[in-house]
């Protein structure tokens, strides 16, 4: 018989998923659309920071990105968002040759080209679930952030299907986007990340990927771990009580919109 958990571990577990969807959702966002004053106050704020925590006490990178983070609430915020909206710029736009590509298929080929084999593989893989990139053809599929996009979305259902009493529907959803994030994420970012230490400047995106590599790596494990928990496990309905401040702040995050963000983003099929 496999034990029941106590009403505590379930609670620490729904915590850890509130905060992965809540976290991928903010990579999603910083790196697939252009700055606001908003998204700068998101990094910067309380539940970003509480959210970090759940990570970051066993991870040196995620508690670095959490005070560097909250170390920007002490610059001047007008300055702040100039200089992250030019990072932005030479990081993903150009037109200069930008200082890492933010694409996976450069760093499985070691070519330069995008629209690769590999890309066509990440494109299957969202099909396969039943969505492709709304610039479909358009911007390559293997984009971090249309991958963020993609673990926003598995995150999501997974954590719904957990409220829903579905533990065996939940283990199911994390150990199949385990696989997504084994094979087209964490294998790379890592490299990006280390690509972006060489850009002019690290005002916000070089932590950022680095940050996101470590969470990558971080959320691996604990897919692994939580789909064995829930297994024979009954998850309790409902959102609990405790999440609420947190739910909140997820569901305003997940509503903001920035420019170009769309050419980041995946949509039903």
């Amino acid at each position: 018989m496999v034990p029941q958990h106590s009403h505590a571990d379930a609670l620490q577990l729904e915590a850890l998923l509130v905060a992965r969807t809540y976290l991928y959702t903010l990579f999603h966002k910083a790196l697939g659309g252009e700055p606001t004053e908003e998204l700068i106050a998101y990094m910067q704020d309380e539940t970003t920071s509480n959210v970090l925590d759940e990570y970051a006490e066993n991870n040196e990178a995620l508690a670095a990105l959490k005070s560097f983070l909250e170390g920007l609430r002490t610059q001047d915020q007008i300055s702040l968002l100039d200089q992250v909206k030019d990072e932005y710029t030479r990081t993903f736009l150009g037109p200069n040759v930008l200082p890492a590509s933010p694409y996976e298929s450069p760093y499985i080929t070691q070519e330069a080209t995008l629209f690769q084999e590999n890309t066509l593989v990440v494109r299957e893989a969202f099909r396969s679930e039943g969505f492709l990139p709304k610039a479909y053809q358009h911007v390559p599929d293997d984009h971090v952030s249309i991958m963020c996009h993609f673990a926003v979305l598995r995150a999501a259902q997974a954590l719904a299907a957990f409220r829903n009493g579905d533990a065996q529907g939940a283990a199911e959803l994390l150990r199949a986007q385990n696989i997504f994030t084994r094979e087209h994420m964490a294998n790379w970012l890592g490299d990006y990340a280390k690509g972006l230490r060489y850009s002019k400047t690290a005002v916000l995106y070089p932590q950022l990927v680095e940050g996101l590599a470590a969470f990558v790596d971080s959320d691996v494990m604990f897919a692994d771990e939580a789909a064995y928990w829930l297994e024979g496990e009954e998850a309790a309905a409902g959102a609990s009580e405790e999440f609420a401040k947190a739910n909140a702040a997820l569901e305003k995050l997940q509503a903001m919109r920035l420019p170009h963000l769309s050419e980041n983003e995946l949509a039903p099929i």
